[in-house]
């Protein structure tokens, strides 16, 4: 997932999908404010025809009838004054989420305060996040059009709080790799095998303690499950 900064409105045709996190109330005219004319005058002719309040994770999804972008999607935020920095985080998950249930490649997201770097950390590790999915031992069903974005766009964000965020959600979705697999797959063997490999890779060291080891430093109980496997 290639992450990119929009320094500019968006506009439509830029990508497949484009993300607004809203504020309910008074603030939420200025949600859009950063959408080009054209596409911040569609989303409002659309909400005159409909119910959409900006309620915190509330998602409304306007289709687009033609060009690249197909789906224009809104995610409530709630007030601003009650706004914590984990509603940013979610509140891109929850977009590029819906992105990839529909099966699109590309995200425009416009979410309040991205510029500052921490926002941008948190909204980055949504949308990466947002992308996961441990599909290793499964077929595909051909009605499933789950697709992880291929780019994602933050209007105004951090560069390097965009970075921090990509990095800290990928370690995440490689720890949830490991534990996601079955149980005869994942062992204390292939653990410390999967140690060893990145030590040796990122330049560490690595050491790996023996059932005398264990025992001697008082880990009782993980050695007495451990006696119940057939895998030291």
């Amino acid at each position: 997932m290639k992450f990119d900064v929009i320094r500019k409105k968006i506009t439509i045709g830029e990508s497949e999908v484009v993300g607004v996190a809203c504020f309910e109330g008074d603030d939420f005219h200025a949600s859009l404010i950063h959408l080009e004319e054209e596409l911040r005058s569609y989303c409002l002719s659309f909400l005159e025809r409909t119910v959409f309040d900006a309620a915190k994770g509330k998602l409304l999804n306007i289709p687009y009838p033609e060009g690249k972008t197909k789906n224009i999607l809104l995610i409530g935020m709630g007030a601003l004054n009650k706004a914590k920095e984990d509603d940013f985080r979610i509140a891109a998950f929850s977009l590029v989420r819906a992105a990839t249930e529909e099966g699109r490649e590309s995200v425009s997201l416009s979410i309040p305060g991205a510029e500052e770097s921490q926002r941008s950390r948190s909204i980055a590790e949504g949308a990466y996040l947002a992308g996961y999915r441990f599909s290793k031992y499964l077929s595909r069903d051909p009605k499933d059009r789950f697709a992880s974005p291929v780019w994602v766009g933050f209007q105004y964000a951090d560069e390097q709080g965009l970075e921090e965020g990509r990095i800290l959600a990928k370690c995440q979705c490689y720890s949830r790799n490991l534990c996601n697999e079955p149980g005869n797959v994942i062992n204390p063997e292939t653990l410390e095998a999967e140690a060893r490999r990145l030590a040796s890779e990122l330049g560490l060291e690595c050491d790996v303690m023996q059932v005398p080891q264990m025992e001697a430093n008082g880990m009782g109980a993980l050695c007495a499950v451990g006696r119940g496997s057939a895998t030291p």
